[in-house]
């Protein structure tokens, strides 16, 4: 509790011969966790889930969001993307 820890998203493109465009990926967060710092930054978003922006993933090519996050509670957070 109040201590900083990292984690790390990976985001894969799966198809063989599909260009994405504008991928958003999201997380939804509870009041007792909150995101310091990230790699690309987050987007601004609503109360409670947290966003970045992705401008393009070639056919088969993998990003990596880094995120450095601060847990204000004891318990256990179940995030979700």
């Amino acid at each position: 509790m109040g201590r900083t820890f990292e984690y790390t998203i990976k985001v894969t493109n799966i198809s063989k011969n599909l260009v994405l465009e504008d991928v958003r990926v999201h997380q939804s967060t509870t009041e007792a966790f909150s995101i310091e710092k990230s790699e690309p930054k987050t987007d601004s978003g609503d109360s409670g889930k947290t966003s970045w922006s992705l401008p393009k993933l070639k056919p088969g090519e993998s990003r990596q969001i880094s995120v450095s996050a601060l847990s204000d509670k004891e318990g256990v957070e179940a995030g979700c993307l």
